[in-house]
């Protein structure tokens, strides 16, 4: 995708809850490479660690700081943890899909796009009660129809693009850039497995909070990383304690909430 190009035909204008100037989305990915891959980039992981486990720790950490996140989940991974997402529902939470088995969306035709699309958006329906209308594509990765596809199944808004300093649109659906890296590349996808990982990845969360001074910033996170990483949650907890003193002035809540105008 030319987001660049994308950007400079179609920007937008980011509207921000409670009139702020400046926003923040904590953002997970969840996936389960041990359910969805077969174990191919995690042999060791167990997923009653990440969702019996972890996630419900997560959802504390976020409780004890009043802060809602954005969650971008797999269609087959509310299948098998109704429960657990029900309760993040209940929390406040915002749920966008994240393909139905973390399908490579340029890979597929149009057709197969929408009924990837369709399937996830019925799976959310039916299980959690909920119509999604955000959406995050596997790896980043989209083609134009995968924005059709999203459009014509009442998806509004996604977040998609990287390395892209403001929003824009693409076939009527919002695309709110992430910021410049993931947990991954601090925490597993190119460092060795070490503890300074973790203080590299808060320091970065905290850099770019510092460097915007308006907009929105989305940080990008895969609970399977942390799980795997930063079991514990220093760096978000370190980040949440750093912009704390903050909170009167920056809004910090889920992706679903934004508004934007052309």
């Amino acid at each position: 995708m030319h987001y660049l190009l994308l950007r400079k035909l179609n920007p937008m204008e980011t509207i921000i809850p409670g009139n702020k100037e400046k926003g923040v989305v904590l953002s997970f990915d969840v996936e389960s490479w041990s359910n969805l891959c077969g174990g191919k980039y995690d042999l060791s992981a167990n997923p009653e660690d990440e969702y019996g486990h972890f996630l419900p720790r997560l959802l504390d950490v976020l409780d004890s700081y009043n802060v809602k996140a954005q969650f971008f989940i797999c269609g087959k991974v509310v299948e098998l943890y109704p429960f657990l997402f029900r309760s993040l529902v209940q929390k406040g939470h915002g749920l966008g899909g994240h393909g139905y088995e973390h399908e490579v969306m340029p890979n597929l035709r149009i057709s197969e796009q929408m009924t990837v699309v369709n399937r996830v958006k019925k799976t959310m329906k039916q299980v959690l009660g909920i119509s999604p209308i955000s959406w995050r594509c596997p790896g980043l990765a989209a083609n134009l129809g995968t924005y059709v596809a999203l459009r014509n199944h009442g998806f509004r808004i996604s977040s998609n693009a990287i390395r892209i300093d403001k929003p824009f649109s693409v076939k009527g659906i919002a695309d709110i850039p992430l910021a410049e890296k993931m947990d991954g590349d601090f925490l597993g996808f190119y460092l060795p497995i070490t503890s300074s990982g973790i203080q590299i990845w808060a320091d970065y969360m905290k850099k770019e909070f510092d460097r915007i001074s308006k907009g929105i910033l989305v940080l990008g996170m895969h609970t399977w990383v942390q799980r795997k990483y930063d079991p514990r949650l220093e760096a978000i907890r370190s980040f949440l304690t750093y912009v704390e003193p903050f909170m009167g002035e920056v809004w910090m809540g889920r992706l679903d909430d934004l508004q934007w105008k052309v």
